[in-house]
């Protein structure tokens, strides 16, 4: 293990996370996976970001990389979804087989526009909130960052300013869950969790290191304490870690699972490094920006179908049958997207700078 490149390990969790979103979006261990696997891309997004460490660029460069990293991708891909809905939403009314879909166009647009789902809208899958929340919570950090080393010139290690700055996004979280019972647009709601957990990630960067140099025994045992964090955190929360909607349950709880899953699951990949799949982790890593939300329009599709056959004899595997047959389906896709419509995985500008 000691001799793997530390990029490598990157994409063995960043792999294995969205591994775990398939598994959780086919109703494999639902709660559990829920607790912690989205915490984990945002982790991992602070731990980058210290890696590169002094080499902040203008707001403008850095606003254009991520909007068409993120931004992008997110409306083509809601556009997709859009005309797909329309579509069967009027062929379905042609054949008498009733409304699959409901879709009043303008309020659509604005929903979509806005990342807030509402009842004039229901289109092939929920909308892709991840990708602008990710947009959002990157803008926050950068102008905490650029704060943080105003104030701090000569310091080189702001590991405990981050933390700080965990807790007070974590508050901020809580007070807006509490204190509105209406969604924000554009994620601005969600994305204070998400800069919650990228601050983590960057705080925590030399803990992950030592998980990381630890021996075999130590890692085993993280992975025991983070398992039984997450069954606790679990267990004893009123609510889910619905994050796509800022509802936690109990922050208390919620917190819990979230850390004890993020400490078992990279403990976890860096435990069995020398036995998993690398080519195929690396690859979901690669692709998890495309694979997030073709994924989620594959299981919806299957799901239709599913319910159009009798699979009373079969409702037991339904959730492997899911997980498998969207793996079966998405690799030609991501091959296909990456070949002739690179714009949709966010590796071709459409901003210039």
């Amino acid at each position: 293990m000691k001799n793997s490149n530390r990029i490598d390990y990157l994409d063995f969790v960043r792999g294995g996370a969205i591994f775990l979103v398939l598994l959780h979006h086919s109703g494999i261990l639902q709660p559990y996976i829920l607790a912690f696997h989205m915490p984990i891309f945002f982790v991992l997004s602070g731990y980058i970001l210290n890696m590169k460490e002094g080499k902040q660029e203008r707001f403008s460069v850095y606003f254009k990389k991520r909007f068409n990293r993120l931004v992008i991708p997110y409306l083509l891909f809601e556009l997709l979804n859009l005309v797909t809905a329309m579509v069967f939403h009027n062929t379905f009314k042609i054949m008498g087989l009733g409304e699959v879909y409901h879709v009043e166009i303008g309020y659509a647009i604005r929903d979509i526009l806005l990342c807030i789902e509402s009842s004039h809208y229901i289109g092939v899958t929920n909308l892709f909130w991840f990708l602008p929340c990710l947009f959002v919570a990157d803008l926050f950090i950068w102008f905490i960052d650029r704060l943080l080393r105003k104030i701090s010139p000569h310091r080189t290690d702001f590991s405990f300013q981050y933390l700080v700055v965990f807790a007070i996004f974590v508050a901020v979280s809580f007070l807006l869950s509490e204190s509105i019972d209406f969604r924000l647009p554009f994620t601005l709601d969600t994305s204070s969790m998400a800069t919650a957990f990228i601050a983590l990630g960057y705080a925590s960067r030399g803990l992950i290191d030592k998980f990381y140099n630890q021996n075999m025994y130590y890692q085993a045992a993280y992975v025991l304490i983070g398992v039984l964090g997450i069954v606790f955190a679990v267990e004893m929360n009123s609510g889910l870690f619905l994050m796509f909607i800022n509802e936690y349950g109990n922050y208390f709880y919620a917190i819990v699972g979230a850390l004890s899953g993020t400490l078992f699951f990279f403990n976890f990949i860096f435990l069995f490094e020398k036995i998993l799949p690398k080519k195929a982790l690396i690859f979901l890593s690669i692709n998890s920006l495309i694979f997030y939300p073709i994924h989620l329009d594959i299981l919806a599709f299957i799901g239709k179908v599913f319910s159009y056959l009798n699979t009373s004899k079969i409702e037991w595997s339904l959730p492997y049958l899911n997980a498998i047959i969207t793996m079966l389906i998405i690799i030609p896709c991501i091959y296909l997207v990456n070949r002739y419509l690179p714009v949709l995985s966010g590796k071709k500008k459409v901003l210039n700078y």
